[in-house]
């Protein structure tokens, strides 16, 4: 009888769960106004037999499925699974797992920064630049930042590809991809969960999912549902306002996988998400020796590192929607089509109390539109000792960006009139500009085994690239944020400028893979980012700028395989890179600029491992390292030659146990501890010259932990994340203009209970 109920509760729980996420699609669409990759082998991640070995994973790192360890590139792959039990729903957390990978955002986590190796936007805030490294789900490109924080939940897993991507990928990238797989309808049986969590600062997490089989091996659909909202993370001591750094995100996904004959396979897949929250928390450090800002004699005093005194917190939100069409047809044993379409859209408002204190000396409010479309068809070949792909690529986005900046409103309370030369008085500033790109390509890639075990593998790829600022203008205003002077543009008759760019880029590589064993490879990649405006210049046309392409030479070799009688697994790599044109902000006075870093040296490796040491006791672990160096670069007249790359630590590591301690009620008790450390870094490419100093975060290790018990389909994990509170900057600027340095920061010390019930 109990099982009975369980089942019929369990069914229940399908539909609503069905119903629910088409709610949250068709409400996050109408609040705002790629497509998936061939179908795949699960990741297995289980042991053997008698729990001592490890399982395949399987990835799609060069669009096609293969076992990670027969990938000749450097890819890392955490399954779903592994996700859900780190805790890791946010991009930012993927730098926790990832060895050589930095992300740093100034939004709270709904604008991420990716940087792999060194390569990266470094603390660009403008929200019109594509990032250096692509992030797509499954496979399809998605363009802007904004749309990058929304995809971690039920997912199957995220291969992160360490390098740069100039053939196979939509657009070409300098640093590499992150792909989100989204798990897909199985077509037969079920394999659907619900979690329910709950944490301090009222943190309610709730998140489930599950297929629905209309026609067993032919039609299903997989629906899934998350939503997470807590209290701010930050104390706000200024009288009646809000904590900062809360947060309140509703996320939806549907997909229908069709599968008529073996030959067809359609996939479709729909999103939509909500995100609300209050700014992230603003440190500021005053310039004066005694930490006050020498304009206002504002200093933080006795505050705590997860305190501010703000006066404005601003309430910020993102909404997102896409959808994505894959088409897989065999035309024969040997050859696939395969067709990549998808559509996404999104809007985002981004305001800040940008000075973090109670007096107004700096605001802004970030507003963007967006859309893009991406089509992709690729003819597949498989025979014997020949592998080939090839196709063509179409890519456009457009972006359009409202911007507001309040600069020294607190003057106006001093009865001091508003001065639009910034020199006797404060102004505001009122932005406007549209940006659409479009990427045509035509790209092909081909492996030959040369030998038994031995194959060449060659790709190329030709891309046209065209960016168009339109109807860009831009005025002083007065305090009221009325316009006074315009500064760009001309009454009637906007700003509107073209840029265009192509390059060829490809890969070369060669490996060997032992009998059974493991894999050597070497290979050399050419990666572009195309070139792209200065969206940040608002004072004088000259300010808007189109800044050439950065490129990238890579040079890399490295191992995989499996050791000890498959307990072990080992993938290392190393790398040399010739970086040229990185394309860098620079703030002067109260403008950023878009620079072009003239040359670049970065070097390194990373050495990731898994072993299972007894059917009790587990370990993953990996580091990176990372030599950066700048061979050419000067910026304000200084020579930064020799200084590092921002956002690049000599040294990343991260270490995880899962050790089964017990057996409690019938279930296994796993204690799971871990650490991350990152060595120092830089905030911009000053390093410590001409007052940049401070702008940097030292060396500093974060300790997480999960107990879990786990009997059948039950599981209930105890969790907590920075143990040991530790404050950290991860994201810096010097607004020497304003007085101060500015800094957003981590979360503090987190913990709560999950459930988890899969059926």
């Amino acid at each position: 009888m109990a099982q009975a109920i369980e089942n019929s509760i369990a069914s229940r729980f399908r539909l609503v769960l069905l119903a629910t996420t088409a709610t949250v699609l068709a409400s996050a669409a109408a609040s705002a106004g790629g497509a998936q990759a061939a179908v795949t082998e699960k990741p297995t991640n289980n042991s053997g037999a008698d729990g001592s070995t490890l399982g395949e994973i399987i990835v799609t790192a060069q669009r096609r499925s293969e076992s990670l360890l027969s990938v000749p590139l450097a890819v890392s792959a955490i399954a779903g699974n592994t996700l859900v039990k780190r805790g890791i729903t946010q991009p930012t957390a993927l730098a926790s797992i990832i060895p050589n990978l930095q992300v740093n955002d100034s939004t709270g986590g709904a604008e991420p920064n990716f940087t792999l190796r060194g390569v990266g936007l470094g603390n660009d805030y403008s929200s019109n630049q594509a990032s250096p490294v692509g992030v797509y789900v499954d496979d399809a490109y998605l363009a802007f930042r904004s749309t990058h924080g929304a995809q971690l939940f039920d997912l199957d897993r995220v291969e992160v590809l360490r390098g740069p991507q100039g053939t196979l990928f939509g657009r070409n990238t300098t640093g590499g991809a992150i792909n989100f797989v989204t798990k897909k309808p199985e077509l037969s049986g079920s394999d659907g969960y619900i979690d329910l969590g709950y944490g301090n600062f009222n943190d309610v997490r709730v998140e489930g999912a599950d297929d629905l089989t209309v026609i067993d091996g032919v039609l299903g659909i997989r629906g899934a549902v998350s939503y997470d909202r807590h209290d701010g993370y930050v104390h706000n001591t200024f009288p009646g306002k809000r904590d900062l750094a809360n947060g309140d995100m509703l996320r939806g996904r549907i997909a229908v996988r069709y599968r008529p004959s073996d030959s067809v396979d359609v996939n479709l897949r729909v999103f939509a998400s909500r995100g609300r929250q209050i700014q992230p928390e603003v440190f500021q450090i005053g310039q004066s020796p005694n930490g006050a800002n020498p304009i206002t004699g504002y200093s933080r005093g006795n505050l705590g590192f997860f305190e501010v005194n703000s006066d404005d917190p601003h309430r910020n939100r993102t909404d997102t929607q896409g959808a994505a069409l894959t088409v897989k047809l065999e035309l024969s044993q040997e050859l696939t089509l395969q067709s990549l379409t998808s559509y996404d859209t999104a809007s985002a408002v981004f305001g800040q109390d940008v000075d973090g204190s109670p007096v107004n000396l700096l605001e802004t409010v970030f507003g963007s539109k967006y859309n893009e479309v991406n089509q992709e068809l690729r003819l597949v070949y498989d025979q014997g000792r020949v592998k080939a792909q090839g196709g063509v690529f179409y890519g456009r986005d457009r972006v359009k960006i409202g911007n507001t900046f309040g600069l020294f409103l607190f003057l106006q309370q001093l009865g001091v009139p508003a001065d639009p030369t910034l020199t006797a008085g404060g102004a505001t500033i009122l932005q406007n500009f549209t940006q659409v790109r479009t990427s045509k390509a035509v790209f092909g890639q081909a492996d030959l085994e040369l030998a038994r075990g031995l194959t060449a593998t060659l790709g190329l790829r030709y891309t046209e690239d065209t960016a168009r600022y339109e109807d860009g203008t831009a005025f002083i205003g007065g305090y009221n944020y009325q316009p006074i002077v315009q500064t760009v543009g001309a009454p009637g008759n906007p700003l509107n400028r073209n840029g265009k760019n192509s390059a060829l880029t490809g890969r070369l590589a060669l490996s060997y893979q032992f009998d059974g064993g493991p894999l050597l490879y070497a290979s050399y990649n050419r990666g572009y980012r195309a070139g792209t405006f200065n969206g940040s210049g608002y004072l004088d046309p000259s300010q808007i700028t189109f800044v050439p392409p950065e490129r990238v030479k890579a040079y890399e070799f490295g191992a995989k395989g499996r050791f000890l009688d498959g307990s072990l697994i080992l993938t290392a790599a190393g790398y040399y890179y010739d970086y040229t044109n990185q394309q860098i902000q620079d703030v002067v006075g109260p403008v950023a600029y878009l620079r072009s870093a003239g040359r670049s040296t970065l070097k390194g490796g990373e050495l990731e491992a898994t072993a299972r040491f007894s059917p009790r006791l587990s370990f993953s672990g990996s580091i990176g390292y990372t030599d950066s160096q700048y061979d050419k670069l000067t910026l304000q007249g200084i020579d930064l030659k020799g200084n590092k790359l921002p956002f690049t630590p000599k040294v990343t590591a991260n270490a995880r146990f899962d050790y089964t301690a017990a057996e409690i009620a019938g279930g296994e008790i796993v204690v799971s501890p871990s650490v991350t450390y990152t060595s120092s870094q830089y905030f911009t490419p000053y390093n410590t010259v001409a007052g940049y100093g401070p702008d940097r975060q030292g060396a500093y290790a974060i300790v997480d932990a999960v107990v879990e018990w786990k009997k059948g389909p039950w599981a209930v994990r105890g969790w907590a994340k920075n143990l040991t509170n530790k404050g950290v900057f991860t994201y810096g600027q010097n607004f020497a203009a304003f007085g101060y340095y500015y800094f957003n920061v981590n979360q503090p010390r987190t913990y709560g209970i999950a459930v988890r019930r899969t059926f």
